[in-house]
C-alpha cells in the first residue's frame, strides 16, 4: 500500500505484448463489492487507486495506491481522480431502516452526485456506477424487472431503493453533461471477501449458528459479489454509455439457502419455517427493539417487502452486451463460508441453544399456527 503522490508505473503481458493500463480509482473498497473488485483488477494487473474514508481491513496487505478522503468530501475526491482513466463508483450505504439520519440520502445521491462532477472535472474517461436492482421499483410485483422498469422515485417507495434511483438519475444527468458512464446493478449480492461482514453475510452466519429462532418461506435472487466484479469490468470496456445493466444469479428461498448451508460442516440452522404473516406482525416490534438495543434487525418490514418483490429479474441484456454468466449459487455457499471459516468466523463447537429456540420449538409443536419445519 502506499499513498497518492508515489508514482507507480504497472504492466501487463498479454500475449507476449506489454499493455500499460490507466490508473483506476475504486470508492467503497471497505464494502463488499468493493473490496472484490480491487482484487479483480489487481489479478488483472492494473494500477489500482483506492479511496479510504475510515476502514482500510479489505485492501491491507494489497499493492493499492491509497487516498484519504469521502465521497461526500469534494475536495478529496478531485484530488482523487487526479491521474485516473477510469473511476469505479462502489461506495453506498444499505438500509432496510428507513433513513431516519438522512445518511443514506446523503451517502448514495449526494456522494454520487460527487463523484460525478469530481469524473467530470477530473476528465475520467469511463465512471462505472455499481447500483441496486432496488433503485427499479418493485411495483408492479409480478411483473419481470428489467432495465426498462420504472425508477423507484415514488413516494411509496422505501428510501433506500429512492435513494439508489436518484444516484442514478444523477449518473445520467453526468452522462447528458458528456460524462461516459455505465450502471452496474446487482441483486442480493453474497459470496467471499466479505470483511464487515455484509447485511446478508451477517444472516447466513446467524444461519449456520443457529443465531436465528426460525426462517421465513420468503426468497430473493442472489447474486456472486466476484460475478458482480467481473460485470462491472465487463460494463468498462463494453457497456454502452449510459446504459444500466441488471446483474443476477439465481433465486432461492431462505430455506432453501439453510438447507446448502447445513452442508458445511459444522453447520446447525434452524429448522423452524415461521408463516409469513407472523413475521409482518412481529416486524414493526423486531425494529422497535433493535432500535432500542442498538442492534441490527435482520427482519423488518422494509427487507420483507424486498423478499416478496423483485421475484422474475432478468439478465438477458448484460448476457448479451457483457457476456455475463453466473456460477452456481451452492458454489457460493462453499467459497463463501471457506473465507469465513479462515477468518476465524464459524464456530461450531461453541453453539449454544437459546432460550427463544426453545420456546419457539414448544409453540409450534403445541398451536396450529401455520409453522413449517426442514427435515433433514
Amino acid at each position: 500500500m502506499h499513498a497518492v503522490g508515489e508514482y507507480t508505473e504497472r504492466t501487463a503481458r498479454t500475449r507476449g505484448r506489454r499493455i500499460k493500463f490507466m490508473k483506476t480509482l475504486i470508492t467503497g473498497v471497505a464494502g463488499h463489492i468493493g473490496a472484490n473488485l480491487v482484487r479483480a483488477l489487481l489479478s488483472r494487473g492494473r494500477e489500482v487507486r483506492v479511496l479510504i474514508h475510515r476502514d482500510d481491513t479489505a485492501i491491507r496487505g494489497l499493492d493499492v495506491e491509497t487516498a484519504r478522503g469521502s465521497v461526500l468530501h469534494r475536495e478529496s475526491l478531485a484530488a482523487a481522480v487526479q491521474g485516473c482513466g477510469v473511476v469505479y463508483h462502489c461506495a453506498g450505504k444499505l438500509s432496510l431502516t428507513g433513513d431516519r439520519d438522512g445518511s443514506v440520502y446523503r451517502t448514495n445521491v449526494l456522494g454520487t452526485k460527487n463523484v460525478v462532477e469530481a469524473c467530470l472535472e477530473g476528465g475520467v474517461r469511463r465512471m462505472i456506477n455499481l447500483g441496486s436492482v432496488h433503485a427499479f421499483s418493485n411495483r408492479p410485483r409480478h411483473g419481470i424487472v428489467d432495465e426498462h422498469r420504472p425508477l423507484a422515485l415514488g413516494k411509496r417507495e422505501y428510501p433506500y431503493d429512492r435513494s439508489k434511483a436518484l444516484g442514478l438519475l444523477e449518473v445520467a444527468e453526468g452522462v447528458r453533461r458528456g460524462l461516459d458512464a455505465v450502471s452496474i446493478h446487482p441483486t442480493g449480492v453474497v459470496g467471499p471477501c466479505d470483511f464487515k461482514p455484509s447485511h446478508m453475510g451477517r444472516v447466513m452466519l446467524l444461519m449456520y449458528h443457529h443465531g436465528i429462532p426460525a426462517l421465513l418461506d420468503d426468497g430473493f435472487h442472489w447474486v456472486d459479489v466476484r460475478d458482480v466484479a467481473e460485470a462491472a469490468i465487463a460494463a468498462e470496456g463494453h457497456g454502452k454509455t449510459g446504459e444500466s445493466y441488471i446483474v443476477s444469479g439465481h433465486w432461492a428461498t431462505s430455506v432453501e439457502l439453510a438447507v446448502m448451508i447445513q452442508g458445511i460442516p459444522g453447520a446447525d440452522i434452524p429448522r423452524i419455517i415461521a408463516p409469513r404473516w407472523m413475521a409482518r406482525l412481529g416486524a414493526p416490534f423486531a425494529e422497535l427493539y433493535a432500535r432500542i438495543a442498538s442492534r441490527e434487525a435482520y427482519y423488518t418490514r422494509e427487507s420483507m417487502a424486498a423478499m416478496e418483490g423483485h421475484r422474475y429479474i432478468s439478465t438477458e441484456k448484460a448476457a448479451v452486451e457483457l457476456g455475463y454468466r453466473p456460477r452456481p449459487l451452492i458454489a457460493t455457499i462453499r467459497d463463501t463460508f471457506q473465507w469465513f471459516g479462515e477468518q476465524g468466523l464459524l464456530d461450531p463447537k461453541g453453539k449454544k441453544r437459546m432460550l427463544g429456540r426453545r420456546v419457539l420449538s414448544i409453540v409450534t409443536r403445541a398451536l396450529p399456527l401455520g409453522f413449517g419445519r426442514i427435515e433433514l
